[in-house]
C-alpha cells in the first residue's frame, strides 16, 4: 500500500513540475485628458500585457522580464529604474508629455501615442516564447513600431541566451544569410552595404528577435535594425526541417 501511495504522490509531483505557465491579460491605460482623441495636445498610452499567475519564482522571473521589455519599448524619460510597475509607466508617459507641452508654451504640439501588446507566441514543456509588439510616437515624421521576442526556459522562467537555443550558431547564420540574400535579391558575395543595408563590417548577423512557430523559427528584424525605415521590418523563415539538428530546445 505504501508503494502505491509513493507512486501516486510521485506522479502528482512530476505533473506539477511540467505544468505550463498560465497567464492573465491585464490592461493599463492613461490619457492626458478625459476626451483625448485629437491629433494635437493629447497623450495616450495603452498597454495590454500578460502576467503569469502562479505564485512562484518562475512566474516572478517571467513577469519581470516582460515588464522590462514593455518599459524599454515605450518609456520616454531618463530614469527608467524609477518606473517600478505598469501604473508608474503609464503615469510617467503622460506626465513627461505634459511637462514638455508646458515648457514649450505653444498653442498645439503633436499628440503622443504609445501602445504595447503582449502575447504568447509559442509554448512547450521546454520553452516559452513571449512577444511584445509596441508602437511609440512622440512627434516627428512617423512613429516607431517594434517587436521584441522573449525566449524563456519553461522550467526556470529564466531568459535563454542564443547559445542555449542553437547548438551551431554559425550554421544557423549561414542558412539565414542565404535566405536573406534570396529574399532581398542581394547576389552572393556582393556587399550588403552597397545594397543599402546596415550590417557592421558587412557581416550578416542573427536578429536579436528569434520567434518559435508551429512550422519553424522566424528571425524578425525591426525597422532600422538592418535596413532603412522605408523597407519596414524584415522576417526570415527557417523551417524546422532545415534546422532541427541545430535546435537545443523546441
Amino acid at each position: 500500500m505504501r508503494a502505491i501511495y509513493s507512486i501516486f504522490f510521485l506522479s502528482l509531483f512530476f505533473v506539477s513540475c511540467t505544468k505550463k505557465t498560465e497567464f492573465e491579460t491585464q490592461n493599463y491605460n492613461k490619457s492626458s485628458a478625459k476626451d483625448c482623441k485629437n491629433d494635437y495636445n493629447c497623450a495616450n498610452i495603452n498597454l495590454t500585457v500578460l502576467e503569469a499567475t502562479q505564485k512562484n519564482n518562475v512566474s516572478d522571473s517571467i513577469n519581470n522580464a516582460i515588464f522590462n521589455a514593455v518599459r524599454n519599448s515605450v518609456y520616454t524619460g531618463e530614469k527608467p529604474k524609477e518606473v517600478k510597475n505598469y501604473v508608474d509607466l503609464t503615469n510617467s508617459f503622460v506626465s513627461i508629455f505634459t511637462e514638455i507641452k508646458n515648457d514649450l508654451q505653444q498653442d498645439k504640439i503633436p499628440s503622443w501615442e504609445a501602445t504595447a501588446k503582449v502575447k504568447v507566441g509559442y509554448q512547450s514543456n521546454r520553452i516559452l516564447n513571449v512577444v511584445v509588439d509596441s508602437y511609440l510616437f512622440t512627434g516627428g515624421a512617423h512613429g516607431y513600431s517594434a517587436l521584441k521576442s522573449l525566449l524563456f526556459d519553461a522550467k526556470t522562467g529564466k531568459l535563454l541566451p542564443i547559445n542555449k537555443v542553437f547548438s551551431d550558431i554559425n550554421k544557423i547564420v549561414s542558412i539565414a544569410e542565404t535566405k536573406f540574400r534570396i529574399q532581398q535579391k542581394i547576389p552572393e558575395n556582393s556587399s550588403f552595404t552597397d545594397a543599402g543595408y546596415f550590417l557592421d563590417k558587412n557581416i550578416f548577423v542573427l536578429s536579436k528577435n528569434v520567434l518559435f512557430t508551429k512550422k519553424g523559427i522566424t528571425l524578425h528584424y525591426n525597422q532600422y535594425e538592418v535596413a532603412s525605415y522605408v523597407k519596414g521590418p524584415i522576417e526570415i523563415e527557417l523551417p524546422y526541417g532545415e534546422i532541427d539538428q541545430y535546435l537545443l530546445v523546441k
